[in-house]
């Protein structure tokens, strides 16, 4: 990855430089690009097709808005500099009009090139056909799958439910079933401090990804020893049928006008809406929505709704239902994690989502100095701390230390296709340039991926200083020196044990870095491209003993500051019982 290059930017392959002000364009653009968002939304508070559009719910997976409004400021932050760019190229057009309108406004000379092999209609038509095709298959999948022996629930009791998210069924590891029994990945420990009362009050509501067998996750579901609550055993077919309506409903909602910067960027709001609206998490929004009205037809009190709440597509839609048709259910919003908000914007919600009544009664975040950033687009709702389920394993006393004959790199890939693409190959770079033979690399895949379907993304003969490992996290950073990953909690959860963390950000991406502003820069770096990480592997290498011990007395500070531990009274005050 070069510095500036002379008078040329490619949007879809930026230089270092352009990257590093990217990121920096992202920090600045936030108020307005929400201010954008509320202005795009006015009227259309009631609509739920709108509001689990990607659009709307601002979730930088689900589509490009985001990054497309970042590169037309990045751009505008380039002329206004000074500058000299003779032409632009990307393959995007509608953004391609929008940088023409930015040059008119500014009298800039600039040529914007236009390249791809298909045009860009084809690309976005095709798109969207893959997207709702494969929705329409895995949604049949589902449907057909839920239909074989549904569950008749006997509640006559107030209950409460647990959003979270079932990861599979083929080992015994966390969020999967596994022998019958659920391995609790999101809210470990909450059910051991019940009393067998207040257990049977307390139901497991799983989200269902397409990339599930429903065929076999039904009935593990329906048969395992925790309660689980199937949403499709209270879903009806027209409810299926209605989700599948949702591109051509939210093809006929008018947009405005719609200004970014004194551009109008309502063509790409236009474009988003129509070459995004086959994704699958849209139908799922639907589906959530419509579930609340079915338990509400079949009695089922629910008195407390915790939601696992990123503020996700999904997230939206169960809110929605329930505020519509269960408007007695009290809702938490749990952020059970530390994650990147540079990134994902729509994790902290905003007064549009309020207007909307989309915000829950509160939002819990794990430790005290989360409860600030939370609100830092919209201050109508209460917020508290909860107990850091996923990280009562900091407390513990330590088992494992690590190899002083090896400098460990443990590599946590997060759950995200490109992240775990540009790790990988920027540690196989690193072996082949750095070729200290004491470094060795430890790579643990996420949850959501096998070692052999990581392996498969790379057509490599993988060195020897590679291993991948599977197990519990928090063991493997006790054995490591260093830590490299993106867009994970885990970054902050390896500070805490006083391990230096490296972030790496993705080509043409906004950092992921989750790691809060507050914590100490001496603890962790930003890496973007292969000298700039062997550079920083080597300052973390060369650590003396009192650096080290001081970093693990700094990580004593994060515990107490971002991780509530888990106690009986804190999980009662959780479940408000």
């Amino acid at each position: 990855m070069s510095s500036y290059a002379a008078t040329v930017i490619n949007l879809d392959d930026l230089c270092k430089a352009d990257l590093s002000l990217l990121n920096q364009v992202a920090d600045e653009i936030r108020e307005s690009y929400i201010d954008l968002i509320a202005t795009a939304s006015k009227g259309l508070e009631n609509n739920i097709y709108w509001q689990v559009s990607s659009v709307a719910s601002r979730d930088p997976y689900m589509g490009r808005l985001y990054m497309r409004c970042c590169l037309l400021v990045l751009i505008k932050k380039i002329w206004l500099s000074g500058r000299n760019v003779e032409r632009i190229v990307l393959s995007d057009k509608p953004l391609a009009k929008a940088l023409g309108q930015l040059a008119e406004q500014h009298n800039i000379t600039c040529t914007i090139e236009f390249k791809t092999i298909d045009s860009w209609w084809s690309r976005s038509k095709k798109r969207f056909i893959y997207q709702f095709a494969t929705s329409i298959w895995h949604l049949l999948h589902r449907f057909v799958a839920s239909m074989g022996k549904r569950q008749h629930y006997q509640i006559k009791e107030p209950i409460t439910l647990l959003d979270m998210f079932v990861l599979g069924c083929d080992a015994p590891m966390l969020g999967m079933i596994f022998n019958g029994r659920y391995h609790d990945r999101y809210y470990p420990g909450l059910i051991d401090e019940l009393n067998s009362q207040e257990k049977k009050a307390v139901y497991y509501l799983p989200s269902l990804t397409k990339s599930m067998k429903f065929s076999k996750i039904f009935p593990l579901l329906r048969s395992a020893e925790q309660q689980f609550m199937v949403i499709d055993d209270f879903l009806k077919p027209q409810d299926y049928f209605a989700a599948l309506l949702y591109p051509f409903k939210t093809w006929q909602i008018a947009i405005p006008q719609t200004r970014f910067h004194k551009v109008d960027i309502s063509p790409l709001i236009i474009s988003e809406i129509r070459g995004y609206s086959g994704n699958y998490s849209s139908i799922s929004g639907l589906l959530n929505y419509f579930f609340s009205r079915r338990l509400q037809e079949e009695g089922v009190s629910v008195r407390l709704l915790i939601e696992w709440y990123e503020n996700q597509i999904i997230d939206r839609g169960m809110i929605a239902g329930f505020r519509k048709h269960c408007p007695e259910t009290k809702i938490t919003g749990y952020q059970g994690f530390i994650t990147a908000a540079k990134l994902l914007i729509q994790i902290r919600p905003t007064n549009a989502d309020r207007d909307a009544r989309l915000i829950p009664d509160s939002i819990a975040v794990i430790g005290r100095n989360l409860l600030k950033p939370v609100k830092e687009f919209c201050q109508d709702f209460e917020t508290v701390v909860a107990p850091a389920f996923r990280f009562t394993e900091l407390r513990r006393a330590r088992q494992f230390h690590p190899d002083p004959e090896h400098f460990t790199v443990l590599v946590g890939l997060p759950i995200g296709r490109a992240e775990v693409v540009t790790i990988i190959n920027t540690i196989l770079a690193t072996t082949a340039e750095y070729t200290d033979s004491s470094v060795r690399y430890w790579i643990k895949p996420h949850p959501n991926f096998s070692v052999e379907q990581i392996k498969s993304m790379f057509d490599t003969a993988w060195p020897k200083s590679i291993t991948f490992i599977t197990g519990n996290i928090s063991d493997f950073i006790e054995q490591a020196d260093l830590f490299v990953s993106n867009a994970s909690s885990t970054c902050v959860e390896a500070l805490t044990f006083g391990v230096p963390v490296i972030i790496i950000i993705t080509p043409n991406s906004i950092s992921g870095n989750p790691i809060p502003k507050e914590i100490a820069k001496e603890m962790w770096r930003e890496s973007i491209g292969i000298d700039d990480f062997i550079e920083a592997v080597k300052f973390y290498r060369s650590q003396d003993q009192e650096t080290l011990l001081h970093n693990r007395k700094l990580g004593q500070k994060i515990i107490n500051d971002y991780f509530e531990p888990v106690t009986r009274a804190s999980v009662l005050h959780f479940l408000q019982l």
